[in-house]
């Protein structure tokens, strides 16, 4: 932890600095030049505002352009693009294809009952209902008094008279 994190922690205002120990600290002159012509932001005042910037996220930001520039050249594989990825940035291959493909994960939905999430395709499956909502109405079903289901087995025989 750096000096800045306990000061500001002693003087109690939350903060939450969360850091990979594979990726370096600091940003690089690289990263930075890469960073500022990406957002089309002067070089001179991201390196003076770089104690505020997120170093993972930016890492994060620029390995997700390098990705999809690349490959919209068609010039090299998606494995020959990450392996490359890998070694500039000394990170996994894992690491790398969640940075990549983490987009593209479903987005869920709120169960109508209850309000949590759940997946779009149980949302759709279920009419809306999580599973637990359903399970709570089959357990309220079973035992209500006067319901159809226990009506019908008094009326039944049992089986040999």
């Amino acid at each position: 932890m750096s000096y800045k994190y306990n000061a500001l922690a002693n003087k109690g205002i939350d903060c939450c600095f969360s850091y990979i120990v594979a990726m370096k600290q600091k940003l690089t002159k690289e990263e930075l030049f890469m960073l500022a012509r990406l957002k089309k932001i002067d070089l001179a005042l991201l390196s003076r505002m770089q104690d505020c910037l997120d170093p993972q996220k930016v890492r994060s930001k620029l390995i997700q352009y390098e990705f999809t520039c690349l490959a919209k050249e068609k010039r090299f594989r998606k494995g020959h693009i990450i392996k490359a990825l890998m070694d500039k940035y000394d990170v996994s291959k894992s690491y790398i294809e969640l940075i990549i493909y983490s987009n593209k994960q479903s987005k869920g939905k709120q169960c109508v009952r209850c309000g949590r999430l759940v997946t779009a395709y149980k949302w759709g499956r279920n009419n809306g209902v999580c599973d637990s909502c359903i399970t709570k109405a089959i357990k309220n079903y079973e035992y209500e008094t006067g319901s159809e289901n226990e009506n019908a087995q008094r009326n039944e025989e049992p089986p040999g008279n």
